[in-house]
């Protein structure tokens, strides 16, 4: 099996890496270790995200305009969008646990 074969919801394995994974291991991590700092998980991950890419396409990816262009302008957002959607739902459910131990 190469790396590109889709692996989950028919993506291939680093877009799987890129848009499943870092995201939620981001928010998991820190919606459990430091629940104020939860803010920070759409940055750590793309973070993460730009480590990984640099060393599956190579440094082309950040100095050639056209692989550039499509990281910046195409990746970098929609990673961006799950990422806040996910720490938005963990702060929707961090908000739920607040008021449900308020309660008992």
């Amino acid at each position: 099996m190469t790396w590109y074969t889709p692996v989950l919801f028919g993506l291939n394995l680093i877009s799987t890496i890129n848009f499943v994974l870092l995201p939620a291991a981001a928010v998991l991590l820190l919606f459990f270790l430091k629940r104020n700092l939860l803010w920070a998980a759409p940055i750590l991950s793309t973070a993460l995200m730009t480590a990984v890419d640099v060393i599956a396409v190579g440094p082309s990816l950040l100095t050639e305009g056209e692989y550039r262009g499509m990281f910046l302008i195409g990746l970098v957002p929609l990673h961006l969008a799950v990422s806040v959607l996910l720490t938005a739902l963990a702060y929707a459910a961090a908000y739920l646990l607040r008021r449900k131990n308020r309660r008992t």
